[in-house]
């Protein structure tokens, strides 16, 4: 009888050291998406700063131009 309740008490310390790793490797993959969601977020932060900054002297350009063709 001892034996037995020890095979299955590992059998059930086997199934929930499994369904630890999975919660664990569940944990990692959303750390992991939120690191890429992060940086793709800082790239578009970049690149919009960017088309700003391009808008800017842009309009600058042509009021400049404006300005010189009325001189």
């Amino acid at each position: 009888m001892g034996v037995l309740f020890q095979c299955a008490r590992n059998v059930q310390k086997y199934f929930q050291e499994k369904a630890i790793q999975a919660q664990k490797a569940e944990k990692v993959q959303e750390l992991r998406l939120k690191k890429i969601a992060s940086f793709i977020a800082k790239e578009i932060k970049t690149f919009w700063s960017n088309v700003e900054k391009v808008m800017l002297m842009k309009s600058l350009i042509t009021s400049y131009m404006c300005s010189e063709v009325w001189l």
